[in-house]
C-alpha cells in the first residue's frame, strides 16, 4: 500500500476506518454480534459445518481422556463434588491432579496397554489442535472478507484455510514456547524457594500463591498478544516472532480495551461453565436429562467459540485502524483491512 487510509474510507462493517479505530471493547462485542448475527453465508455454515462439530469433538475427547486417566490412575480418588470445582477437575487440572498424585513407580511399571493410553491422550490433544487451527482460519478469513467488504461464502472462505493454517501454526507453536518458557521459570523458582525455605515454615504456601499469581500476568500478556498475533498472521506478512512483535506494536494504546474485552468474553464462558459444567466430561452414565445437557451446552459453546473469534478479529483491525491513523507518514504499513487478498493473506 502506497501510504495510510484515509480516515473517511469506509469498511465492510459499515464504519470508516476512524470509527474502526476507536471502537473499545464494547463497541468490539457489538460489531462482533452485529458480523455474526447478520446472517452471513461464510459465518452460518463455518458455525454448522466446523465449529460445531468441532465442539462437539473436544467435549467427546475430555470425556475419553477422562477415561483413559481413570485407567491409568485408578487409585486416586475422585475431585470434589462442587459444580465448579468439578468444572476446574474436568479438564487439564483435574489430568495434572491425578498425575502429581500418582506415585513414580506405577509409571514407570505400566504395561504395553497403559502406555498405549498414554499416547493416546497425546494423539488427541494434537488432534483437537491441529483441527482447531483450521477453525481458526476459516473463522478469521471470512471475518477478513467481511471487513473488507466481500460477502463470501463457505467454499470461498476455506479458500485460503490450507496457507492460513501453516502460519497459524507456526504463530501457535511460538505462543507456546513462550507459555511454557514463563512455567518453567515459575517450576524452577518454586524449586529453589522450597530449597531455601524450611518445608515447615507457615508463609511457605502463602507465597508460593503470591509468586505464583504474579507469574499468571506474563502469561495472560502473552495470551493478548497471542489473539492480535494471530490477525497478523491471517492479514499481514509477518507470522511466528514476527507476529508477536507486530502484535506488540500495533496493542500499543489498547491494552486497556485487550483486558475489558477477555473480561467481557470470559463472563459468558465462566457462567455456562458454572451452571452446565463440561456434562460429557463429567458424566457417569447415560440419561436424558445428560443428553439435553450435553446438546445444550454444545450448541452454546459453539456459539460462543465463533464469537470469541470474530471479536478478536474484528479488534485486530481496530488496533491496525488506530496504529495506521497514528503513524500516518508511515509508507510500509499494511492496512491489512483495505488490501486483504483474494486468498486471504499475503503471500509467504
Amino acid at each position: 500500500m502506497a501510504g495510510a487510509l484515509d480516515a473517511m474510507i469506509p469498511v465492510g462493517l459499515g464504519l470508516t476506518v476512524q470509527e474502526l479505530a476507536n471502537l473499545g471493547a464494547f463497541g468490539v462485542v457489538r460489531e462482533s454480534v452485529k458480523v455474526f448475527g447478520g446472517a452471513r453465508p461464510a459465518l452460518v455454515w463455518i458455525q454448522f459445518a466446523l465449529v460445531l462439530p468441532f465442539t462437539l469433538f473436544i467435549n467427546a475427547d475430555q470425556y475419553l481422556q477422562h477415561k483413559i486417566i481413570d485407567k491409568l490412575c485408578p487409585d486416586v480418588p475422585p475431585p470434589p463434588s462442587p459444580p465448579i470445582v468439578r468444572l476446574a477437575y474436568a479438564g487439564p487440572l483435574g489430568h495434572v491432579q491425578k498425575w502429581m498424585a500418582t506415585d513414580l513407580h506405577k509409571w514407570l511399571d505400566m504395561d504395553l496397554h497403559q502406555w498405549l493410553g498414554l499416547l493416546s491422550i497425546v494423539g488427541l490433544v494434537l488432534l483437537s489442535f491441529f483441527v482447531g487451527l483450521v477453525v481458526l482460519a476459516a473463522i478469521y478469513h471470512a471475518v477478513g472478507c467481511i471487513v473488507q467488504g466481500r460477502n463470501v461464502g463457505f467454499c470461498e472462505a476455506m479458500k485460503g484455510v490450507p496457507r492460513l493454517w501453516r502460519r497459524l501454526f507456526v504463530t501457535s507453536f511460538v505462543n507456546m514456547l513462550l507459555v511454557l518458557s514463563s512455567v518453567a521459570v515459575f517450576i524452577i523458582f518454586v524449586i529453589i524457594f522450597k530449597l531455601a525455605v524450611p518445608s515447615k515454615h507457615d508463609l511457605l504456601p502463602i507465597i508460593v500463591a503470591v509468586v505464583g499469581a504474579v507469574f499468571l500476568i506474563p502469561i495472560f500478556i502473552i495470551y493478548l498478544m497471542f489473539q492480535v498475533a494471530n490477525g497478523v498472521t491471517c492479514f499481514e506478512e509477518d507470522y511466528g516472532v514476527a507476529a508477536f512483535r507486530r502484535a506488540k506494536h500495533i496493542m500499543h494504546g489498547k491494552w486497556c480495551s485487550a483486558v475489558l474485552l477477555f473480561i467481557l468474553l470470559a463472563i459468558p464462558t465462566t457462567l455456562l461453565g458454572a451452571l452446565l459444567g463440561s456434562p460429557i466430561a463429567i458424566a457417569t452414565g447415560f440419561s436424558w436429562k445428560l443428553l439435553v445437557l450435553v446438546v445444550v451446552y454444545v450448541i452454546f459453546t459453539s456459539y460462543l467459540t465463533e464469537l470469541i473469534c470474530i471479536c478478536w478479529a474484528v479488534f485486530f483491525f481496530s488496533c491496525a485502524a488506530t496504529f495506521d491513523l497514528r503513524a500516518p507518514h508511515d509508507e510500509t504499513l499494511a492496512a491489512s483491512y483495505h488490501a486483504l487478498p483474494e486468498d486471504g493473506i499475503a503471500a509467504p
